[in-house]
């Protein structure tokens, strides 16, 4: 607001913001760096998308140690107990501990196993799975049917051995085999391409 002729009108300038302005001052004296091709220094990781993780202090490096006595050396199953981290970093961890300390890595990995039921390592991945007998149920559901499929199959192979032409009454009629139809010999295929009225002596395959 400001005072014009004793009285108080609305400033229309500050209804804008000059955000270059702002920032200048903000930024105070800034350094002029000149960049070229030949002073520029590019790797690898200049346009990474790699993302920097956060360092294993030692609560973090005794869950590893428990996470080897559990799973061993499958770092895919001990990634999932540390959020965020992928199966490459475990092994990464495994190598630096067994460098430094070589002694501990044997101790646990020789040593008595931990069990752990899936209640547990629920818990501890804060991750909600399947109940195993209802995944055990389904599994055995697609094995039964797998089962019966191949019956059939061996059925329909069986009938069509003890009957190979496919002349059994009824064959192809339950959907299982179709019934086996018997192909016309050379002469009939002929004298039926001739119409019927012509007799047909033989073919360029009986001349000698």
């Amino acid at each position: 607001m400001r005072i014009v002729n004793g009285e108080i009108v609305l400033d229309t300038a500050s209804l804008q913001v000059d955000r270059h302005a702002d920032a200048a001052r903000n930024a105070g004296a800034l350094e002029d760096v000149v960049e070229n091709t030949l002073t520029r220094k590019i790797n690898q990781s200049t346009y990474g998308k790699r993302s920097k993780t956060e360092s294993w202090d030692e609560e973090m490096t005794d869950l590893f140690y428990r996470g080897l006595r559990i799973f061993g050396t499958d770092f895919m199953m001990i990634s999932k107990l540390f959020p965020g981290r992928s199966r490459r970093q475990i092994k990464l961890k495994f190598n630096n501990e067994e460098r430094r300390d070589p002694l501990r890595i044997k101790d646990t990995l020789l040593g008595p196993r931990e069990s752990i039921d899936i209640n547990t390592y629920s818990q501890m991945t804060n991750t909600v799975y399947d109940d195993p007998k209802v995944i055990q149920q389904q599994l055995d559901e697609e094995r039964k049917q797998m089962e019966e499929q191949h019956a059939k199959e061996k059925e329909a192979q069986e009938a069509l051995l003890r009957n190979p032409d496919g002349a059994a009454e009824g064959a192809g009629q339950n959907g299982d085999m179709p019934a086996k139809v018997k192909r016309p010999s050379r002469r009939q295929a002929m004298k039926a391409m001739a119409g019927g009225t012509e007799e047909v002596l033989g073919t360029i395959d009986d001349v000698p």
